[in-house]
């Protein structure tokens, strides 16, 4: 019971640095929040130049307005946190080169926790970009499935070719970073134990797929 105990205590620790970096996200992506807010100070300026008939400074203005701020965050599901996380990764994937393709299917109200839900896709996707990097552009896709297929039951998987050999022991993929298993894998198959579900990993022909199932 002790020894439980104790692994329960690091899994908790661990599971609370994670939490604390998803809080760090959290605040980037308001702080990009409140300056998209700002856009009815910029429509004041425009409506001045357009009365004034300063179309050549307007035109200026609104080019440079328009590099300055990114795309339209999108809605996948109900929930704020999770569209952040994925407008964000969506944006590091624009950013680098790499395609990626999304499929959310969830239903109004799902059980499982923002911050371990945020945790679980925040691990999956950047370990998915840091596996597309070394490739040749042409090649970098991410594919992501979020699914839930049931009242109770939550099916992820995502798809990345890498290059290189994978280190898988006993199921667990070692990381090409530092001795031992990778921390973002470790963090999911966390996660995945507290919902009572499985982590499975495969690879072939130089893609990697990863299938989590929850059971909420």
């Amino acid at each position: 019971a002790l020894v439980e105990q104790q692994n329960m205590l690091q899994k908790n620790a661990y599971l609370e640095i994670q939490a604390q970096q998803y809080h760090k996200l959290q605040a980037h992506v308001q702080e990009t929040s409140r300056l998209r807010h700002d856009f009815r100070h910029q429509l004041t300026v425009l409506a001045e130049m357009l009365k004034t008939q300063s179309y050549p400074e307007m035109e200026q203005y609104l080019k440079q307005y328009i590099s300055s701020v990114s795309g339209t965050p999108l809605l996948y599901c109900s929930s704020s946190a999770v569209n952040a996380i994925l407008n964000h990764y969506t944006a590091i994937c624009q950013a680098s080169g790499i395609s990626i393709q999304l499929s959310i299917r969830l239903k109004e109200r799902c059980s499982i926790e923002d911050i371990d839900f945020c945790v679980l896709l925040g691990n999956l996707l950047e370990n998915a970009i840091d596996g597309c990097r070394h490739l040749q552009e042409e090649q970098r896709h991410i594919t992501l499935t979020v699914l839930q297929s049931a009242e109770h039951i939550l099916v992820l998987q995502i798809r990345n070719p890498y290059e290189g050999t994978l280190l898988i022991q006993k199921g667990k993929l070692l990381s090409s970073k530092h001795e031992g298993e990778g921390q973002g894998l470790k963090s999911v198959q966390m996660i995945a134990e507290k919902y009572n579900g499985v982590l499975r990993l495969q690879h072939e022909k130089q893609m990697f797929n990863v299938k989590v199932l929850l059971n909420l």
